[in-house]
This record gives C-alpha cells, sequence and structure tokens, in this order.
C-alpha cells in the first residue's frame, strides 16, 4: 500500500546496522520482489543516523525505474536523503527517465539548477522543472549549460523562452561573449544563427555580474585573446561602425594580434579611415602608447607589434596629442621595466611627425627627470625637438657669449640680453635673466618663499635652480634665529667651473599658465 508522504518524520523507526546491510544490499542488486515484501511486512526502511550510504541514490544511479518507483512511492525517505539523490542524479545525468518520474512525482529540487537541468537536452523535461521552480537565468542557468555543450536542443530552448524571459536575452549575449573568448566555435554559430549581435551592447567584463549602466562594450571584443580568433570572424562575419571598428583594433593590437590584418579588411581603405577620424586615430595612438608600459610576460611579442602599428599610424600622418594626459604617460614610463619600444616610437614621432606632435613631446619631455631619461634612451628625440641640453646666449654689453643651464620653463629667449635682476629678458615673454651671484644675493637677503614668489616660480623650483648652479641656501630654520645669531651662517659663492658666469632664464608667464590649467 502506497503512502502519500515519503518524506519520514523524526519519529520514525530507523534499521539498526544488521537490518540496513540486509536492505543496501538488496536494493543494490535489484531484488525488487525482496524489496517489496520487506515494506509489506513493516520493517524500517531509514538509514541509520551514523550511516552516509544511501539505498535510495544507490537505486537512482543504477539506474534502476522500477526499484526508484518503489522506494519513492512505499519506503519512508528523509528530506535530506532525497535532496541529495535528486541533486547527485542532475549531476550524473545517469537516467532522463528517473530524471522526469521525480520531477513529476514531487522529489525535492533544492540542489537542482537549471543549469543542470539543461544538460539533460529534453525540452519537456525542462519545462517540468520551471513548473517546479527551477529558474533558467544566470548564475548556472540555461546560459552556463550552453557554453559547455552548444546544442540544438538548447538553442530552441532560447528561440521558444526568450521571449518568455527577457533576461534570458542578456544571459544569450553574455554566452556569446563566453563562447568568443573561449573559442567555442559550434556554440558560437548557434547563438549567431539564434540572432544573438555580436556587436550589440555587452559587459565590458563577461564574467562580473555588471549594472545595466556598465554594459559599455560588444560580444566581437573578445576575438582579441581568442585562441581561434581566425575563424571566429568568419562565423561572426560583423559589421562594425567606426567606433567599433577602433576599439576592436586597438583591442585585437593589445591583444593576441593574430587578426589586426583581418580587422583592418573590414574597412575597404583603412588608412583613408584614419586620416579621416584624425582625433579617433590620435586616441588610439595614444591608448597604445600607454598599453607599451604595461608589461605582459605571457605575450613576449606584445610590445613589438604595438611598436610596428604606431609607427604605421606616425607614418600614414597621425599626430601625436596627449590632452592632460602627458603627466600620466611620464609616470607609466618611469614605472615601466622595459622602454626600448616606447622610446623607438617616440624618436619616430619627432623625426617624422608634424607640428602637433613636436608639440605633444616637448610637453612630455619638458620634466628634468623625463629629459635625463630621453637622454639616456633615445637622445635623438631632443635632437629633432631642437631642444639641446645647453645653448648659449650672447650679451650684447660684452659680445660674448653665456652658458644657460637649461631648467623648468619650456619657452627659452632665442637672443636674450643679460640683465640684472628686475630687468626683462628680450623675447622671453615676461622672463628674466638671472646670474648665480644675484640669486645667491637674494636667497640670503629674504625667505625662500618670498624669493620665489618675487621671480614669479615655486619654491620648489627655485631649490631646483640653486641646486643645479651649486647655490648655497639658508638652512632650515635660519630665518627664526635671531639677526645677530645669523652672523658668520652665510658661506661664500663657489666658483663656477669655467671662465663664463651661468645664468638662469625664468618665465614667471609660463608657470602661471601651467596653474591655471591645472586648476
Amino acid at each position: 500500500m502506497s503512502r502519500v508522504i515519503v518524506i519520514a518524520s523524526s519519529d520514525i523507526q530507523r534499521c539498526s546496522a544488521a537490518e540496513w546491510d540486509v536492505f543496501r544490499k538488496m536494493v543494490a542488486h535489484g531484488m525488487l520482489y525482496e524489496i517489496v515484501e520487506w515494506i509489506d511486512q513493516g520493517k524500517p526502511t531509514l538509514r541509520p543516523e551514523n550511516k552516509h550510504t544511501s539505498a535510495f541514490e544507490a537505486a537512482l544511479l543504477a539506474p534502476n525505474l522500477s526499484m526508484t518507483q518503489v522506494l519513492w512511492e512505499r519506503a519512508w525517505q528523509e528530506k535530506r536523503e532525497a535532496v541529495d539523490a535528486l541533486g547527485t542524479l542532475a549531476w550524473q545525468r545517469t537516467s532522463d527517465v528517473v530524471m522526469r518520474y521525480l520531477l513529476e512525482s514531487g522529489c525535492p529540487v533544492d540542489h537542482v539548477s537549471g543549469s543542470d537541468l539543461c544538460m539533460f537536452h529534453d525540452l519537456e523535461m525542462v519545462k517540468i522543472g520551471m513548473g517546479r521552480g527551477i529558474s533558467l537565468l544566470e548564475p548556472d542557468g540555461w546560459a552556463s549549460a550552453f557554453v559547455r555543450v552548444g546544442s540544438r536542443p538548447l538553442i530552441r530552448l532560447y528561440l521558444e523562452q526568450k521571449d518568455n524571459l527577457p533576461e534570458l536575452r542578456k544571459d544569450a549575449v553574455r554566452a556569446l561573449c563566453r563562447c568568443i573568448a573561449e573559442s567555442r566555435l559550434r556554440a558560437t554559430a548557434l547563438l549567431r544563427w539564434a540572432g544573438v549581435d555580436p556587436l550589440g551592447k555587452a559587459p565590458r567584463y563577461y564574467d562580473m555580474d555588471d549594472p545595466d549602466e556598465e554594459w559599455d562594450s560588444f560580444p566581437a571584443i573578445n576575438l582579441a585573446n581568442a585562441e581561434k580568433a581566425g575563424e571566429l570572424l568568419k562565423l561572426l562575419k560583423p559589421k562594425p561602425t567606426t567606433e567599433q571598428w577602433f576599439e576592436l583594433l586597438e583591442a585585437t593590437v593589445r591583444g593576441k594580434g593574430e587578426v589586426v590584418e583581418e580587422i583592418l579588411a573590414l574597412r575597404k581603405d583603412p588608412d583613408a579611415v584614419f586620416l579621416e577620424n584624425g582625433e579617433r586615430s590620435s586616441a588610439l595612438l595614444r591608448d597604445l602608447l600607454f598599453s607599451m608600459c604595461w608589461r605582459w610576460s605571457w605575450l613576449p611579442s606584445r610590445d613589438e607589434r604595438i611598436a610596428k602599428f604606431c609607427i604605421r599610424l606616425l607614418e600614414l600622418g597621425v599626430q601625436l596629442m596627449w590632452e592632460d594626459k602627458a603627466s600620466g604617460l611620464r609616470r607609466e614610463i618611469y614605472r615601466s621595466s622595459n622602454r626600448t619600444h616606447i622610446f623607438k616610437v617616440l624618436a619616430v614621432a619627432a623625426e617624422r611627425g608634424g607640428e602637433d606632435s613636436k608639440i605633444a613631446l616637448g610637453e612630455l619631455v619638458r620634466v628634468p627627470k623625463m629629459r635625463k631619461l630621453v637622454i639616456k634612451e633615445a637622445p635623438m628625440i631632443l635632437k629633432h625637438l631642437a631642444m639641446p641640453q645647453a645653448s648659449s646666449q650672447k650679451s650684447a654689453d660684452s659680445g660674448t657669449s653665456l652658458p644657460v643651464t637649461k631648467g623648468i620653463p619650456i619657452a627659452r629667449p632665442t637672443h636674450a640680453k643679460q640683465a640684472t635682476s628686475g630687468r626683462r629678458a628680450g623675447g622671453y615673454r615676461g622672463g628674466r635673466v638671472l646670474t648665480r651671484k644675484e640669486i645667491y644675493s637674494d636667497v640670503w637677503a629674504a625667505a625662500t618663499m618670498h624669493v620665489a614668489k618675487g621671480y614669479g616660480i615655486s619654491g620648489s623650483m627655485l631649490a631646483r635652480i640653486c641646486t643645479q648652479l651649486k647655490i648655497p641656501r639658508p638652512p632650515l630654520g635660519y630665518w627664526a634665529r635671531p639677526a645677530n645669531a645669523r652672523k658668520g651662517m652665510k658661506p661664500p659663492l663657489p666658483p663656477w667651473k669655467g671662465e663664463l658666469e651661468a645664468t638662469w632664464a625664468i618665465n614667471p608667464a609660463n608657470v602661471k599658465a601651467q596653474k591655471r590649467k591645472r586648476t
């Protein structure tokens, strides 16, 4: 006589150790008649407390549908045992017939996911599971199963349910991203056939649960690092917009780079596209230079490939334009362990680039630290920019030339006269040319911050000027001492190497412009 309630309560009698060994062996050997007789005699069917083996699970995995029906309909089962057994059957997939029977009979589905259910490739069973409350949505839903197997029944299931479950469309986009990244050709072809757009809106990182506003990419971008990018590109047949084409090209050049030429061929005349979209091409060039600073050991030829592509852009006439990112690029170059290819590109830009490229390079190398690095790695850059380390200025009074130490200011007078403190340097946009003696006298006459303010520069800049010109400065706490206590603390100005006296060209107008730009 079958019972409607098969889940046992805590007060139901359990088998003894001896009874359990006999009962479990009969189930394992398929002794159906003996099991029916055991149940009719009213003997217990629950496993002992200290046993972990399950007779019900053994019948499922055999698989033995008749034994499963008898145990489920006539024998007492623990809820935990029933939950674990159905979850194990869904994972092992030994019998879709047994699985469907248990789903229809009300077996608990706590440990069954949409992905496990879809792996049976039985659409009717999936619908039964959905009726029991099993979700096909991610995580661990239809998309996870499809990425693994890419079967036609699952793509038919998607076509049937995508209108009823709008979120399933997003899961299909994520699935296409994964299939492209993992080079799953069959699954990619089926999704493309089902209408999933490889250029549609998609999360930039498909393995993260991004909110809607972060869907700022498209599935085809994953071609960059795919093992079979060429075959996938033939399957997808994308027709990207100009902006998508630039993004796809940048990702491919920075990635494995196997289909760079194929991506370029998506436009009839790629060189003309680069020239027609000058700002976007400059942004592409800038982004590729930034990426060369990031060392990827698993792609040893990456930097060389990016450098060749950057040189190709420069030879076409694409200009370097940093906008406000010159300081960021300097930081990345400082941190980079291998700068060979970076400076190779910068040297080509200095030699063949237009006026915009040279202005951008001048902004990049205006910092002394970067200038020293350029002299070490690629000194020809400064030569092409007409920015030597030292230049001469003719004195109108004496007719002699004075060596001018280069410093922070970008501009430099072409024929400035030697001037005393307070006199302007001709042709220097409000700048002044000061001698070592004048600066030495000023820094020992007033506090550094007041002297720098009078010059129109910062205190740190004045400190660097004194360091390079070997001008001694007052020690810390000097101006806090009484006047009589400062006597004897001023050291003499050390002699300057060479016959001529060094000068420094200061341009306060340029410093103020930099401050306004930062603000």
